[in-house]
């Protein structure tokens, strides 16, 4: 259905339309793992984001980026997610902000650095708690918890 609606949209004079049907397209391919068709509008979001200066889809657009190109074995998702943090941050989007800083615990964490991964974690999971977040605080939780277990485990020489 949003392969079908995302042109339509993008054929009107309404940037925003097409930014949001597109961005939910994006995380919706994202979602069942469809990272080759995500990347491309992707990489058009963040620009045109930019371009119009709309905040919200330069965070949520450079977020989703980094998501897909974390999944692909990129290497560039550190810039995106520090756009996304920036942005996020110097707004106030606090929401948007947590979402960015869980997936940068997450890259951090892939990356063998546990000890920033904590810290992005922990940032994202206190933003959540802080906003009343249904879901996401649980996701951090388990990667927190993961965290535990993985240095429990080094400790004791597993």
């Amino acid at each position: 259905m949003l392969d079908f609606i995302e042109p339509l949209t993008r054929s009107t004079d309404e940037w925003i339309s097409w930014m949001s049907v597109a961005l939910l397209r994006a995380e919706s391919l994202l979602s069942i793992g469809d990272h080759e068709r995500a990347e491309p509008t992707l990489r058009e979001l963040v620009a045109e984001g930019e371009r119009v200066r709309s905040p919200w889809v330069v965070t949520q657009a450079n977020r989703l980026l980094a998501e897909c190109i974390l999944a692909t074995g990129g290497d560039e998702a550190a810039e995106h997610l520090d756009r996304a943090i920036e942005v996020a941050r110097g707004r106030r989007m606090q929401n948007d902000l947590g979402l960015a800083l869980a997936v940068e615990g997450r890259r951090l964490r892939a990356a063998g650095d546990d000890t920033a991964s904590r810290e992005r974690l922990t940032e994202a999971l206190t933003l959540f708690e802080q906003l009343g977040t249904r879901e996401e605080p649980e996701r951090v939780r388990s990667e927190l918890a993961a965290l535990t277990i993985a240095r429990a485990n080094t400790n004791r020489g597993l």
